[in-house]
């Protein structure tokens, strides 16, 4: 796998994993942050949002076995035209 793929990878699971999300917003950039048990932006705004499972996306962006990276743009594309603008990704599968 090339070292930009990798890292990209790597960068995604990253942010799927740790408690900020960054957004952009205009030309504003906010994070979402956890105040008690309410996630929000730093600019105090309730954040919500919608998300799910992608289990196979890695596997998708791989440039080896199991990987069809056409699909996973159409993927990703038809995921963000319907709203969902978190995705959960696991960082090793089998496939």
């Amino acid at each position: 796998m090339k070292f930009a793929n990798l890292l990209c990878v790597y960068c995604l699971v990253l942010l799927s994993c740790s408690g900020l999300t960054l957004l952009c917003l205009g030309s504003d950039q906010l994070f979402v942050e956890r105040e008690g048990t309410v996630l929000q932006t730093t600019d105090g705004t309730p954040y919500r949002y919608v998300g799910m499972n992608y289990w196979y996306g890695a596997n998708l962006g791989s440039s080896g076995p199991g990987g069809d990276r056409d699909r996973l743009r159409r993927e990703l594309d038809e995921l963000s035209a319907r709203g969902i603008s978190n995705l959960r990704i696991m960082a090793g599968s089998e496939g």
